[in-house]
């Protein structure tokens, strides 16, 4: 995969998962709003919130510590197409694990009916977006020398191994 195609491919791939969870937001906002889910289990509320809080931390912690963790493996290998093809399944693990707190905010918010749910489900995308993924941020934490970040100064250049050509 070439530096353009890999870049946007992270990009839209951050954008749709941001997306994913907004959209089903709104759709559950929208059910409670028109009356087509009444929140039966509005008593099992303060359950839910201690494991909605409990699952965010984890998620976002499982999933900092699992990059960071895994990220110093991925800098030690010597062929940076590696390393890209890497980080992005990295990216894309810390994103799920954020990502499945928010879901379950969102069913649980469905559940009980309780507005208390779509902050974490607001905390979680503000997350989202303080972690997009681009080029200097990966170029930085991948502690790149400075002859293939020269390389990566050309769209053309083949980065990934995930790719058809």
């Amino acid at each position: 995969m070439k530096v353009k195609e890999y870049f946007k491919a992270l990009t839209i791939m951050h954008f749709a998962l941001v997306l994913g969870q907004l959209f089903f937001m709104l759709v559950a906002i929208f059910l409670s709003l028109s009356g087509n889910i009444n929140g039966e289990l509005n008593d099992m509320r303060n359950l839910f919130l201690i494991i909605v809080a409990f699952v965010t931390l984890a998620g976002v912690y499982g999933g900092n510590f699992i990059y960071n963790k895994q990220l110093e493996a991925v800098k030690q290998k010597k062929d940076y197409k590696q390393q890209f093809t890497d980080v992005k399944a990295l990216i894309i693990t810390r994103l799920a694990l954020l990502e499945a707190p928010s879901f379950l905010a969102i069913v649980f918010y469905i559940l009980t009916g309780s507005w208390m749910f779509l902050i974490f489900v607001l905390l979680v995308v503000m997350l989202f977006l303080k972690l997009k993924p681009n080029k200097e941020k990966i170029i930085s934490e991948l502690e790149l020398s400075e002859e293939i970040k020269k390389l990566l100064e050309n769209p053309e250049t083949i980065i990934s191994y995930d790719t058809e050509n």
